[in-house]
């Protein structure tokens, strides 16, 4: 991707550091019943969690309404070519960071290819949300943001 696409790609995506956010990383089973991971069972699962959460936040809103939770998703292979994922999600104003962590935790549990080890962090200032925003926006962003969770 080049540099100015790069920028423009930032801008854009930066909108979600105006809402009141949680920094997630995720780790990915690598084989499920001797299947491999792909970029595509990884998106679906993700996408199962982020109904499952969206359900659990809106309830019938979720569906009727089609309420949903901000997010920004960017997946990556750590240093041992693990897929693994980091994402900016919205915390909705009602609930507070415990029960929200709680409903993260228990949508986590309900996927195939998640373990249940995750790092959440509620960021304590804007400086850490941005720090966050540029960490998860580093290196190459060609076919790293999952566009079709991703929700702005």
């Amino acid at each position: 991707m080049d540099h100015k696409l790069k920028n423009i790609t930032k801008k854009f995506t930066k909108s979600i550091l105006h809402y009141d956010v949680v920094n997630l990383t995720i780790t990915l089973k690598q084989t499920l019943n001797g299947i491999p991971l792909d970029k595509i069972s990884m998106e679906q699962n993700l996408k199962h969690f982020l109904n499952i959460l969206n359900s659990n936040v809106f309830g019938n809103g979720f569906k009727r309404y089609g309420k949903r939770l901000k997010i920004l998703t960017k997946s990556e292979y750590s240093e041992n070519n693990r897929l693994h994922l980091h994402l900016i999600l919205e915390k909705p104003q009602r609930l507070e960071y415990m029960k929200f962590n709680y409903l993260i935790f228990r949508s986590i549990t309900k996927t195939d290819y998640f373990y249940n080890q995750f790092h959440i962090e509620q960021p304590t200032s804007h400086k850490r949300k941005v720090g966050w925003f540029n960490y998860i926006m580093k290196g190459n962003l060609d076919n790293s943001i999952d566009w079709n969770n991703t929700v702005l």
